[in-house]
């Protein structure tokens, strides 16, 4: 079964304050153990990331 894309539209604000500087990365660092909806959560962040073109490090 496939699942239908999540939108995020104003979930992650990937502006910064200077606009000269370019946000070309993100990391996603998580503190351990299981949690309810971490995966769903990790899973829309790369998902919006990947969208606006950025590279994902996830620690």
């Amino acid at each position: 079964m496939r699942r239908e894309p999540i939108l995020l539209d104003k979930s992650l604000p990937l502006r910064l304050c200077s606009e000269e500087k370019k946000l070309d990365k993100i990391a996603v660092l998580t503190s351990g153990g299981d949690y309810p909806g971490m995966n769903a959560g990790i899973r829309a962040v790369v998902r919006k990331t990947c969208h606006q073109g950025l590279k994902v490090v996830v620690i």
